[in-house]
Order: C-alpha cells, then sequence, then structure tokens
C-alpha cells in the first residue's frame, strides 16, 4: 500500500461528518452508548457542587475553591488509574474485563456521590478529601472504559463522528437540558435530594444497562476491521 492511500484512512478518522452519524447505530455497542450517557449525569454534579459546598456544607468562597481544586487534582489520577485499571482487566478477562470494571467504576462513584452529597459534614477539613476522593474516581470509567470500547468497534475512518456524536451532541444536549430543569428541582426541594435522585440514583441503574454489552461489544470488537473495509468500500 503506498503511503498517500495509507494515510488516507487516518486523515479521515480526524475529520467530523454528521452526515455519518446515524450509520454508527448499525453498530450495537454504538447504540447501547448512545443509551448510556443519557444516565451519565457527572457534569450535572460538577455544575451544582461547588454552590452546595457553600450553602449546605458551609464553606466559605475561597474555600470553595481550594475544595474544587483538591477535585481536579485527583482527577488528573483517575484518568491514569483507569487506564492502568483497564490493561489490568483486559489482561485477565478479555474484552469484557472493561465492561465489568465499567460497571465497578459507576457503582464506586454512586457510593463516593453519596457520601459527599448525603453524609452530614461541615468545612473544609472534611470536604477537601471527601472531594478529593470524589475526583479520585471521576475519570476511570471513561478512560479506562468507555473511550478505548468506542475505538475499539467503530471503523477508523468514524471515529472523529463517533466521539463527536455521543459526547458532544448527545451528552452535552442532555446535560444542558437537565441543567435547566434541575436548577429548578434543587430551588423546590434541595440540592441534596437533586444529588440523590439524578447523580445516584441514575449511576447506580447504569451500572445495571451495562449487562447488555456482555453480549454485543465482544463481537464488535471482531467485526471492526470487517466494517472499516466497508466504509473504504463505500458499503458501510
Amino acid at each position: 500500500m503506498s503511503p498517500i492511500r495509507a494515510a488516507a484512512p487516518m486523515a479521515e478518522a480526524g475529520t467530523f461528518k454528521i452526515s455519518d452519524g446515524v450509520k454508527l447505530f448499525k453498530i450495537p455497542t454504538i447504540s447501547l452508548m448512545a443509551g448510556m450517557v443519557v444516565l451519565v449525569t457527572s457534569l450535572v454534579l460538577l455544575a451544582f457542587y461547588p454552590n452546595f459546598l457553600v450553602v449546605e456544607r458551609g464553606l466559605s468562597v475561597f474555600e470553595t475553591t481550594l475544595t474544587m481544586s483538591c477535585f481536579s487534582i485527583g482527577a488528573v489520577f483517575s484518568a491514569f488509574l483507569g487506564g492502568r485499571l483497564a490493561d489490568l482487566f483486559v489482561r485477565k478477562f478479555g474484552e469484557k474485563g472493561r465492561i465489568m470494571l465499567m460497571q465497578i467504576y459507576l457503582v464506586s462513584f454512586a457510593t463516593t456521590v453519596a457520601i459527599a452529597t448525603q453524609l452530614p459534614y461541615e468545612g473544609f477539613g472534611a470536604a477537601a478529601p471527601i472531594t478529593f476522593l470524589l475526583g479520585l474516581v471521576f475519570s476511570i470509567g471513561f478512560s479506562g472504559c468507555v473511550l478505548p470500547m468506542v475505538s475499539n468497534v467503530v471503523p477508523t475512518q468514524l471515529s472523529a463522528t463517533a466521539f463527536a456524536m455521543l459526547f458532544s451532541l448527545i451528552q452535552g444536549g442532555v446535560t444542558a437540558l437537565m441543567s435547566l430543569g434541575l436548577g429548578f428541582v434543587a430551588e423546590a426541594f434541595s440540592s441534596q435530594t437533586m444529588f440523590l435522585w439524578f447523580v445516584v440514583v441514575p449511576y447506580l441503574l447504569n451500572a445495571l444497562y451495562w449487562m447488555l454489552f456482555y453480549k454485543v461489544y465482544p463481537r464488535d470488537v471482531e467485526r471492526q476491521q470487517e466494517r472499516s473495509d466497508q466504509v473504504a468500500a463505500g458499503t458501510f
């Protein structure tokens, strides 16, 4: 294969084509991912959590800024931790290991959010380590499971389209709508109630939802090259 032809799929992989988006739903794993991202409500948590620390936990604005810095530090380590854990699970259990790790992550994150928002505590001394733990868990599932899984099943030429459709259009749109509505919920009830029903519960439901991936994901991994060839031939 000539260098020009070899470089062509790589160039196409970096191009977002919304017209190709519908084609991705021929892949069962991607269809399931589209449903999964609706239950990923962590962006709602980040939007309301600083206000929760001030109003519900008595932190000053400065203390809240420091506390959110603890979250950011934890999130940096979380991305690395997710990759390392995923490598271990894949070596032990094959591609199904990513699904297992994702379920563990979803339950762990729901538990950590419950600790951070449902238990009674006050002050920076308690909030900082809890928030660091929240950040430490935050990215494990996406860095170690979701992002590699999408890369492992979509045709290489449509990778940019897959990420844009799932995480910019679908998840971004759902998060924007939820953020608008949940402001009224938090005002009518409390931030604590909102976090329970709109973050903790969806993550637990998502852990159950991921049972559906065990049947379809390994097969889609095996068919990636076949689908890449179909895209190249214009038959996908």
